[in-house]
């Protein structure tokens, strides 16, 4: 993984834009850029494979868009009425013992460090 993070705006001490580029234990590359200080909300997610292209948003009720051979299709999505539900649903199941939550400590732990890796240069550097 290679990162940079950077308070571009100088509104508020922390970073504002960051820039990653990781490799996958598979071997499948990705890379992804951040910009909290923007003035246009333009989030999305896009993954290019060798037969096209899907491209959707996370935060945003917005259609799935799938891109091959030249032609794109649309697929209109809507917001669940509770966005966080199934997972929160996920950790009472594991409570009760009638199922099994994807995320762990361990996935949170793994997220953190790979969050801290991306910031950490811009974070130390402010620091000092």
């Amino acid at each position: 993984m290679r990162a940079f993070a950077d308070n571009q705006s100088g509104v508020h001490a922390t970073e504002d834009v960051v820039v990653a580029s990781f490799r996958f234990a598979s071997g499948v590359y990705g890379s992804g850029t951040w910009c909290f200080a923007s003035d246009e909300n333009d989030e999305y997610v896009e993954v290019t494979g060798s037969r096209g292209a899907l491209r959707f948003s996370v935060t945003r009720a917005l259609p799935i868009r799938i891109t091959s051979s030249g032609r794109t299709r649309e697929t209109p999505i809507a917001d669940p009425p509770h966005v966080q539900q199934p997972l929160i649903q996920t950790i009472v199941d594991e409570l009760n013992g009638d199922g099994r939550c994807p995320s762990s400590g361990g996935s949170a732990l793994r997220t953190a460090r790979v969050l801290d890796a991306i910031v950490g240069g811009y974070r130390g550097a402010s620091n000092t």
